[in-house]
């Protein structure tokens, strides 16, 4: 399924690769898929999934990156509680 993620990527369909990620629990394969510089829809898109998944740590990695810094903030707090 990752090749079938970095396909549709590639292809510039990412609302397809990030269904195929999410289905199959190939998300890990999207982010780094995705490159050095996201899109802020894809950003907030994946940091959502890791949110509402307990991954805190990685949300907050990717609302950072695509200039959420207060949500990230948020987040960390709640991590180093």
């Amino acid at each position: 399924m990752q090749a079938a993620v970095e396909f549709l990527l590639i292809a510039r369909q990412p609302q397809q690769a990030f269904e195929v990620a999410q289905t199959h629990g190939q998300m890990d394969a999207y982010v780094r898929s995705m490159g050095a510089h996201p899109t802020s829809e894809d950003c907030v898109r994946v940091a959502a999934y890791y949110e509402t998944r307990g991954n805190l740590n990685a949300a907050a990695q990717l609302y950072a990156q695509c200039g959420q810094s207060h949500k990230a903030l948020a987040l960390y707090m709640q991590v180093s509680s």
